[in-house]
C-alpha cells in the first residue's frame, strides 16, 4: 500500500491513533515521512492519536504499546516533517 500512495500520489493522508502506539521516536518519524511523501501538492495530513492515560508514561499493553501521552506533545514530532503544513491541533481523546 504504501509504494502505491508514494511520490505524491494522494490527496489525503491519514494517521488515526498511529503515532501513540509506536514506541521508538525514529519509527514515528518514518511513519509521518511516509505520509508525507505520499500527499499531493496541496495535500492534506489527518492526525489523530489516542492520548489513553495522559500520564506521558509509554508502557506494554496486551495489544502491543501504549505512549499515553497528550495530544499536544506529538505536536513537535510533526512539525518536524510537515513545518509548513501544520496549522492546527484540534479536539483530543482520553481514557475513560
Amino acid at each position: 500500500v504504501i509504494a502505491q500512495a508514494a511520490n505524491g500520489q494522494s490527496d489525503t493522508a491519514t494517521l488515526f491513533n498511529v503515532l501513540n502506539v509506536i514506541e521508538d521516536v525514529p519509527n514515528q518519524i518514518k511513519v509521518l515521512e511516509q505520509a508525507n511523501n505520499a500527499l499531493k501538492p496541496g495535500g492534506e495530513a489527518f492526525i489523530s492519536v489516542y492520548e489513553g492515560s495522559g500520564t506521558g508514561v509509554g508502557k506494554k499493553t496486551s495489544k502491543g504499546y501504549q505512549q499515553n501521552k497528550k495530544t499536544k506533545e506529538y505536536l513537535n514530532l510533526v512539525k518536524e516533517v510537515f513545518p509548513i503544513r501544520c496549522s492546527r491541533v484540534r479536539g483530543k481523546r482520553t481514557a475513560r
